[in-house]
């Protein structure tokens, strides 16, 4: 009888393991990687302090499509493992994008915070108080936050996904999209920010400190030809 268990225990093993997909792939015809590849890759924003020293408001974004340059005020590279995958393949589209954000006020007064997606440069636009706060009227906007005073509930979590093929509208064009994707050695043409808006009443000192992660969700696509 153990005899027995033991070939049946056995048998049903060997079926297992032949049910275990084994992904196996040769260079003969480029087949090094598979034609496509989904993944998430995640970005700390190295910008801790977020002010605007003498002005009663904050703006800053970040790219949501773009995992090769994501902080338009940086200049200094892409995402953690952006540079692995694209030895891999040539071209990238970010297909969602998330923000997890504590902030925390260094002010003695209150601050408040507004936050949502675009699909321009709202650079030359949020340029007072009062068009940070109009940032809460744009659609897919986050209730607005309120950070009480150093020392007070002065801390605020954000969190925010936005698919951004729903984001645009048109999704299958999204998808199919040669200005949305990139290059991996450059930008989309076409750009989409996720917007923060900070204002006040008093002029800022200190501003506001962040530890700010973003993840994007990405589809790598054009495998790198091998010339060697």
């Amino acid at each position: 009888m153990n005899s027995r268990a033991s070939k049946q225990q056995n048998k049903r093993q060997q079926q297992k393991v032949k049910k275990t997909p084994i992904y196996r792939l040769s260079n003969r015809g480029g087949g090094y990687a598979p034609d496509s590849m989904i993944v998430d890759l995640v970005y700390d924003d190295a910008t801790i302090n977020r002010s605007n020293v003498g002005n009663k408001f904050i703006y800053w974004r970040i790219r949501m499509n773009s995992v090769y340059d994501p902080d338009p005020l940086l200049l200094t590279g892409n995402v953690s493992g952006f540079v692995e995958w694209s030895a891999l393949y040539r071209r990238y589209l970010v297909l969602a994008f998330k923000a997890e954000v504590t902030m925390v006020n260094e002010e003695t007064f209150p601050i408040a915070i507004n936050a949502a997606p675009s699909d321009i440069d709202l650079t030359t636009i949020i340029i007072s108080p009062t068009t940070a706060v109009d940032l809460g009227e744009v659609p897919l906007s986050i209730p607005t936050k309120i950070m009480s005073s150093k020392g007070g509930q002065d801390k605020i979590k954000l969190t925010s996904y936005v698919d951004l093929a729903k984001f645009t509208g048109q999704k299958r064009a999204y998808k199919d999209s040669l200005t949305y994707s990139a290059l991996v050695n450059g930008n989309p043409s076409t750009l989409l920010y996720w917007n923060y808006g900070a204002f006040t009443d008093t002029n800022l000192v200190n501003g506001i400190f962040q530890n700010a992660k973003y993840t994007f969700t990405v589809l790598f696509t054009e495998r790198q030809s091998l010339l060697a």
